[in-house]
């Protein structure tokens, strides 16, 4: 929240980035759609195995890196670990009051301004979480079928129907809930999506996704185009994903027929 004390805490993260070797950092979206809510920001690192470590960000606002040893905020000084977040952010702050003055975005309830620390740099970034993972010498841009955006790419639908003539498929994300709910400390997991194929293609219509911070545990419904529609505290009931999905289909129907492509 904003206006609070300025904290940094360490960030228990999967990877140990090597302390003497380098970062490369790129802008750029990873994702297959431009409708996807993905990546727009990476860090390549060496980390302690000599592997290819690569950080890439959900839903970034913003990213800045300076060459240097030592962080000029002293509460980060206090910190320790190459990943740590920081709370009570003058620059979290600084972007939440550009994007709420502009375009009623908020920042303040899922955003976080995260710093990372390597030998002569140091990366900060403003987002709503975080995913690291070990990736190719030859191709480090490409995203595994491991990556919490693509998990559900490639399992078989579970359920499916008909809605005023939309057909749907639901996949879900095949891991047990405890270990979804512990990577959901870095980024959202998707739980649940649903698809619809119009004119031989398909195309998401919602997806069901997790988030877990230390505050809470937080379940949303997402659209393409839209993002969150609907959040809970807990899961959400059978009965409201089943209204929504009827919503959706029903939305669809509809302009489709008005377009004459029904």
């Amino acid at each position: 929240m904003l206006g609070e004390p300025v904290r940094v805490r360490e960030l228990d993260v999967p990877l140990d980035a090597d302390p003497v070797g380098p970062v490369e950092v790129r802008y750029g979206s990873l994702a297959e759609s431009i409708t996807d809510e993905a990546e727009s920001g990476l860090l390549f690192f060496l980390s302690n195995e000599q592997t290819v470590g690569r950080v890439t960000f959900e839903g970034l606002d913003s990213l800045r890196a300076a060459r240097g040893e030592y962080v000029p905020d002293e509460a980060a000084k206090a910190s320790s670990g190459w990943v740590r977040t920081i709370t009570g952010s003058a620059w979290l702050e600084e972007r939440h009051e550009y994007e709420w003055s502009r375009y009623r975005t908020s920042l303040t309830e899922n955003y976080q301004h995260y710093l990372f620390l390597f030998h002569d740099d140091f990366v900060e970034a403003i987002a709503r979480g975080i995913w690291l993972d070990v990736v190719s010498r030859h191709q480090p841009w490409l995203l595994g079928a491991d990556h919490p955006t693509r998990l559900l790419d490639t399992v078989a639908a579970e359920a499916g129907g008909t809605i005023e003539g939309v057909q749907w498929r639901r996949r879900r994300n095949p891991q047990p809930l405890d270990a979804l709910l512990s990577a959901a400390r870095l980024c959202s997991q998707d739980l649940l999506r649903w698809t619809c194929e119009l004119d031989g293609r398909e195309s998401e219509l919602m997806t069901l996704r997790v988030r877990a911070t230390d505050q809470a545990v937080r379940y949303s419904l997402s659209r393409p185009w839209v993002g969150s529609t609907d959040e809970w505290n807990q899961p959400p009931p059978q009965d409201q994903l089943t209204a929504a999905l009827e919503r959706r289909c029903t939305g669809i129907a509809m302009r489709r027929r008005q377009m004459g492509l029904a």
